[in-house]
């Protein structure tokens, strides 16, 4: 039998032990975000609490701090923490593990304990500070109100993102209406588009026409003046004009102001006659 094999059955019997219990040497299932832990005790426990990813793990070493270093992450463990399989064979290539064998593995890990009764478990891997935060399955419980706040905290940064992007918007459709006055608001594209050519081109002998269902815009346009309506749609394309909103579904969606204002379409295609 593998020694990951018992491994994972004491962390299964460890599960129900209250964690000042938890001794060195005692292997359990912890909770990771995968993240680095530089961002600071609140976002991992957020994180740790959307991913809801576990792992096997030992513990090296146990601290005693205070809740407030804990809060700050002002602690280093001296054990270094890493990765450790005892299950591997001699002849193992160190740089290509099978999956049976990355399956062995499991995290050295140091538990430090608070006097405010609270509790993380960390792994250096080596580093000069603490690589990656674990936490044991209450932890839901025993964080929640850093849990809450970041989602506050999220949730806030969103609408703020949403009311600038909404701002921006406005003040380009603004910039819009005055650069191109002569266009009609809520009018088809198709037609707009023939009235900038006019207004822009008025010497210039042009066509306008539509295929698919009149998503597509096809200008067809003298090969000397080619590259002056590139340029004037480009300006009307122009990717700072784009504002990325979230919709229902949590996707994120382009909205191009002038098309909004003068007609949608899907694309517009330049050629030369």
């Amino acid at each position: 039998m593998k020694n990951i094999t018992l491994y994972k059955e004491q962390a299964k019997q460890n599960k129900s032990k209250p964690v000042a219990e938890l001794q060195v040497n005692d292997f359990v299932n912890l909770h990771c975000s995968g993240l680095k832990n530089d961002c600071g005790l609140q976002s991992q426990v957020f994180y740790t609490y959307e991913s809801n990813y576990q792992t096997i793990c030992k513990i090296v070493e146990i601290m005693h701090i205070s809740d407030k270093a804990l809060q700050n992450g002002d602690y280093l463990p001296t054990n270094t923490g890493g990765s450790c399989s005892e299950d591997l064979p001699d002849n193992a290539n160190i740089y290509n593990f099978t999956s049976e064998q990355i399956d062995t593995f499991y995290q050295c890990v140091t538990l430090i304990l608070s006097d405010g009764g609270r509790y993380v478990f960390v792994d250096r891997q080596g580093y000069d500070y603490c690589r990656y935060m674990y936490l044991w399955s209450d932890f839901t419980t025993m964080y929640s109100i850093e849990i809450e706040a970041k989602k506050a905290y999220i949730q806030r940064m969103e609408e703020e993102r949403k009311m600038e992007a909404q701002l921006r918007y406005i003040a380009i459709c603004e910039k819009l209406k005055q650069r191109f006055p002569y266009l009609k608001e809520g009018g088809q594209a198709p037609n707009n588009i023939r009235l900038l050519l006019k207004r822009e081109f008025p010497n210039v002998k042009f066509s306008v026409t539509t295929r698919q269902w009149g998503d597509n815009i096809y200008i067809h346009v003298p090969k000397d003046v080619v590259n002056q309506v590139r340029e004037l749609i480009k300006d009307i394309e122009v990717y700072e004009n784009r504002i990325y909103t979230i919709g229902a579904d949590g996707e994120s969606y382009a909205r191009l102001p002038f098309e909004d204002l003068f007609g949608r379409y899907s694309h517009i295609n330049i050629e030369t006659k």
